[in-house]
C-alpha cells in the first residue's frame, strides 16, 4: 500500500503535481486549444517517504479538429481556354494540413458548371473552353463540415476568325461573346 506521497507529471515541456492519496491519483492537464493532432508523450514520476520511486512514460492521441478550409487560386482574372488552378488546404486545430476528401463547385449564374471530389492534397485543374461566359464565377469548396468560397472572373473576349478557301470567305466567332461589330469586306479594292 502506498503512503501519501506527490507525483510529478510531465508534459510538454511543463511540470504538474499531484497527490497519491490511498494508491490512487488524478490529475487534469488543460490541453491548448491548438495543440498538434496525433501521439503525445506524457511521463510520471513518484517518490515515496522512504526512497522508492518509479516512473512511466505513456502515450495518448488528439484526434485531428478540421478548423479552417482554404481555397486559392493561381490568378483571379481568366481569358477563355486559361487553366484555372484549385489548391484547397484544410487545417486542423494546430494550422497542421489535413488529407481529407473535399468537394468543388463552380457556379456562373447559379448554374454548376463544374464539380469534382478529391484529396484536399493534390491541385485541381480546369481547362476553361474557349466559350466560357465572361464574369464572375463562385467556387465552392466543402470538406469535413466546413465551406470555403471564392471568386474569379472570366474577361470578355470580342473576337472573330477570318478565313478564304478559294473563293469561300469565312467567319467564325471566337471571342466568349456575340459578335456584334460591323465587319468589312473589300474585294477588288472596292468596298
Amino acid at each position: 500500500n502506498i503512503g501519501d506521497t506527490n507525483i510529478k507529471i510531465k508534459f510538454e515541456n511543463q511540470e504538474y503535481e499531484a497527490n497519491i492519496i490511498n494508491s490512487q491519483f488524478k490529475f487534469n492537464i488543460p490541453l491548448a486549444k491548438n495543440i498538434k493532432s496525433y501521439y503525445h508523450n506524457i511521463s510520471f514520476y513518484a517518490e515515496d517517504e522512504f526512497g522508492n520511486f518509479g516512473d512511466k512514460l505513456t502515450t495518448f492521441y488528439v484526434i485531428p479538429v478540421p478548423t479552417l478550409l482554404e481555397t486559392k487560386l493561381n490568378k483571379i482574372n481568366y481569358l477563355p481556354s486559361d487553366n484555372v488552378v484549385i489548391v484547397t488546404n484544410l487545417y486542423d486545430q494546430a494550422h497542421d494540413i489535413l488529407d481529407r476528401i473535399a468537394n468543388v463547385e463552380i457556379r456562373y449564374n447559379n448554374d454548376i458548371i463544374f464539380e469534382k471530389n478529391f484529396s484536399t492534397k493534390e491541385e485541381v485543374n480546369l481547362k476553361l473552353s474557349e466559350f466560357s461566359p465572361p464574369g464572375k464565377h463562385i467556387i465552392e469548396t466543402k470538406s469535413e463540415s466546413l465551406v470555403s468560397k471564392i471568386e474569379f472572373s472570366i474577361d470578355t473576349v470580342e473576337k472573330i476568325d477570318v478565313s478564304l478557301s478559294g473563293q469561300v470567305l469565312g467567319l467564325r466567332n471566337i471571342g466568349n461573346i456575340r459578335y456584334v461589330n460591323p465587319v468589312s469586306i473589300k474585294a477588288n479594292d472596292k468596298v
